[in-house]
C-alpha cells in the first residue's frame, strides 16, 4: 500500500525548522498508512466472520433438521410397535362385532328403528376396522408389493372409497386427471394414501365443496396433488399435520396424513404441503414418489 504525502500549512510550516516539518509529514504518513492497514485488516476480519456464522448457522440448521427427522422416526418406530399390538387385540373381537351385526341385518323382523341402530353398529364397526389397517401400515412399514398401477383405476377407486364413507356424497364435487403412464408401485399402499388425502379434503369441507385429484408425471417424479376449497393450511401446522395424531378436529384420529407420509417414504418419496393456496383457495397437498415404469 503506497503511503500519502502530506505537506504541512504554510503558516506552520513558515514556525517549524524544515527538519521538524518533514519528520511530522512522515510520521503522519506513517499513522495513515497504518489506519489503513488496520481498516482492511478489520475488513477481511468481518468478511471471515460473517463467512464462518453463515457456516455455523447452516449447520445448525441442518443439525435441527436432523433432529427433527429422528423424533419423527423415533415416534413412528414407537407408533409401529404399539399398532402391532393394538391391532391384534382389536382385530378378532372387532370382526365379532361386525360378523354378528350383519347376522343381525339379516333379520327379517326388524323394526326400522332397530335396522338403524345395527347399521350404526356396523359403520361403527367398519371405522375401527379401517383404523386397524392404517395402523398395520405403520407395523409393517418396510413391505411394499410393488405391481403395475394404472393412474385412471388408482385415482378413481381411492374416491370411490372416499365417498363410500361420508352420507350424502353428492355435495362434493371431485374432479379427476390422470395424466402419466403407468408405473410400479404398492397397488392399496398407494389408494389409500390418496384415499386419505381425498377424504381430508371432505372433511375441511363438512357442508359441502369441492375436491380436485390430479396424477401427473413431473421431472422423474409421479405426483399426486389433491386440493380442496377448504379454509387452507396455516404456515404454522404445514409440518406438524403430517405427525402422527396431530389433527384440528376434535373426531380425528391424527393418523389419515401420517399415514401418507409413511407410504410417500416407503416408496422413497415425499409429502408436500404447498404454501400457496389451492386455485379454490384452499389447501394443496402432493404426494411425490420417483417414476418406475411397469414391467
Amino acid at each position: 500500500m503506497k503511503s500519502p504525502t502530506f505537506k504541512a500549512p504554510r503558516k506552520v510550516a513558515a514556525a517549524l525548522p524544515s527538519g521538524e516539518v518533514a519528520r511530522l509529514a512522515q510520521r503522519l504518513s506513517e499513522l495513515t498508512t497504518h489506519l489503513l492497514s488496520s481498516q482492511a485488516e478489520l475488513e477481511r476480519r468481518a468478511e471471515r466472520v460473517e463467512r464462518e456464522l453463515a457456516s455455523a448457522n447452516r449447520e445448525l440448521e441442518a443439525k435441527i433438521q436432523e433432529n427433527e427427522r429422528l423424533r419423527v422416526c423415533d415416534k413412528m418406530a414407537a407408533l409401529g410397535t404399539l399398532s402391532a399390538g393394538v391391532a391384534h387385540e382389536i382385530r378378532n373381537p372387532l370382526s365379532a362385532v361386525k360378523g354378528y351385526a350383519s347376522l343381525l341385518l339379516r333379520e327379517g323382523n326388524l323394526a326400522p328403528k332397530q335396522r338403524q341402530w345395527i347399521e350404526r353398529i356396523l359403520t361403527g364397526a367398519n371405522d375401527c376396522a379401517d383404523i386397524v389397517t392404517n395402523l398395520l401400515v405403520f407395523a409393517s412399514p418396510d413391505r411394499l408389493a410393488l405391481e403395475a398401477i394404472e393412474p385412471r383405476e388408482l385415482l378413481d377407486g381411492a374416491c370411490e372409497l372416499a365417498l363410500a364413507d361420508i352420507e350424502n356424497p353428492a355435495r362434493w364435487t371431485i374432479e379427476t386427471r390422470a395424466d402419466a403412464p403407468r408405473f410400479a408401485g404398492d397397488r392399496v399402499k398407494l389408494r389409500q394414501a390418496v384415499r386419505n388425502l381425498v377424504a381430508n379434503a371432505i372433511q375441511v369441507q363438512p357442508q359441502g365443496g369441492w375436491v380436485g385429484v390430479a396424477l401427473t408425471l413431473q421431472d422423474s417424479m409421479i405426483e399426486i396433488g389433491v386440493a380442496d376449497a377448504g379454509p387452507g393450511v396455516p404456515d404454522a401446522l404445514r409440518e406438524k399435520i403430517l405427525e402422527p395424531f396431530f389433527t384440528t378436529r376434535a373426531e380425528g384420529t391424527g393418523l389419515g396424513l401420517a399415514l401418507v407420509h409413511t407410504i410417500a417414504r416407503l416408496h422413497e418419496g415425499e409429502v408436500q404441503v404447498s404454501p400457496s393456496r389451492s386455485s379454490r383457495g384452499g389447501a394443496d397437498i402432493r404426494l411425490r414418489i420417483p417414476f418406475h415404469p411397469a414391467s
